[in-house]
């Protein structure tokens, strides 16, 4: 068993770690998704059979699944969001180290009237660079805010469940009157065929 790990080791199990928790969230989206397709088919048998308390508790149902497949999906794109400025984050601090070293050296190989000229260009590019931090901080920003927001219940009203529901009871009568037909024309060719 090693006691200490390498950067390295530890960079690869972040990245694992971080691969796992999405494929999670795809999961749940999976689930959330069969879920609603269950309701949906309890609600239009319950509204096909009359059955108000029945269709009440499935519509409930789905609008909880709805509600938490839009919180997940939210999750799930803001969490990929913020592995890729990780990954931004990463370049930036890596960018800024080499700046580092480059200088270093610079500084060993020229003379100062050089070095002035190198310090120039090194300005800009710590401005440059500074300009790009600031733009990711004013993302993260606005992040705080859309992750805020994921606690609050999303509204999906009862007029767009039934909406929903009576399309799928329309697309099953359609199904059912399509099944009679081919019904009634399998049994007109067998009496020709028997006739």
């Amino acid at each position: 068993m090693q006691i200490f790990k390498s950067k390295e080791t530890k960079e690869f199990e972040k990245k694992i770690t971080l691969k796992k928790t999405v494929n999670e969230m795809g999961k749940q989206l999976k689930v959330l998704q069969e879920q609603k397709n269950i309701y949906i088919e309890k609600a239009k048998e319950a509204k096909k059979h009359g059955l108000p308390n029945e269709l009440n508790l499935a519509i409930s149902a789905l609008k909880s699944a709805m509600a938490q497949e839009k919180k997940i999906r939210e999750m799930k794109i803001n969490f990929e969001i913020m592995i890729s400025l990780k990954d931004m984050l990463k370049t930036t601090s890596e960018f800024l180290e080499g700046m580092k070293t480059l200088s270093k050296d610079m500084v060993k190989l020229t003379d100062d009237r050089q070095f002035s000229k190198v310090a120039k260009q090194f300005g800009l590019a710590m401005m440059s660079t500074e300009k790009q931090k600031e733009r990711v901080e004013l993302f993260l920003e606005d992040s705080k805010d859309s992750f805020s927001s994921i606690g609050e219940t999303p509204d999906v009203s009862n007029e767009e469940i039934m909406s929903l529901i009576d399309e799928e009871i329309n697309l099953d009568e359609k199904s059912d009157d399509l099944d009679n037909i081919l019904q009634t024309l399998d049994g007109k060719i067998r009496n020709e065929k028997n006739g």
